[in-house]
């Protein structure tokens, strides 16, 4: 019986949880933040490095080499063969001093761009009031867009078929109209 005793306080499944300090539990929680710290960045440099094998399996590089005083010489030659203007030409290139010439002209361009935008954008002088003006409405002519909305409204009047009673009479027959809707929404009482 004691034996069994024994063996129940060992086990974990006795349902009490396990008791920390506040220290101890304050040092618990930064090792397990930094364990996931650490795998959240292994993580990211696993996806960096697969990305990066994936690439230089699509596209292959250029053989990596130890660059000897000779080797950078001999490149240097290399270049100075290249910038002859035939055989930059031979390579679909233009010449050095065309480069130049291009580059001159469009900074020139940007500058006299520049100059223009200024004198275009004098600045703009503030008038000065000498306090409230009264404005006659009568004085001031009715806008362009007005008369274009009356003619406009004219043409499409005369376009709109309508029957000559309504054309005549029309406010008796909006009369009409208004009461024959309000008579069928509510029945007359007797």
């Amino acid at each position: 019986m004691s034996d069994n005793k024994d063996h129940n306080s060992d086990s974990d499944s006795d349902g009490a949880p396990e008791e920390f300090t506040q220290e101890q539990a304050k040092l618990e929680d930064a090792a397990l933040r930094k364990i996931h710290r650490e795998n959240k960045a292994r993580v990211v440099l696993e996806k960096k490095e697969s990305r990066r094998r994936l690439a230089e399996k699509i596209t292959p590089r250029k053989s990596r080499k130890i660059d000897t005083f000779d080797d950078i010489k001999e490149e240097e030659e290399e270049e100075e063969h290249e910038e002859d203007p035939e055989a930059l030409a031979n390579k679909g290139f233009l010449s050095k001093n065309i480069i130049d010439f291009l580059a001159e002209r469009e900074k020139q361009k940007n500058v006299s761009d520049s100059k223009e935008e200024e004198a275009k954008h004098p600045r703009k002088k503030k008038l000065k009031s000498s306090g409230i003006e009264t404005v006659i409405y009568k004085e001031i002519p009715p806008p362009e867009c007005l008369k274009t909305g009356l003619d406009f409204l004219k043409n499409r009047k005369a376009q709109v078929p309508r029957s000559s009673s309504i054309l005549t009479n029309s406010s008796q027959a909006l009369r009409l109209v208004t009461g024959a809707s309000s008579a069928k929404k509510q029945p007359r009482r007797k």
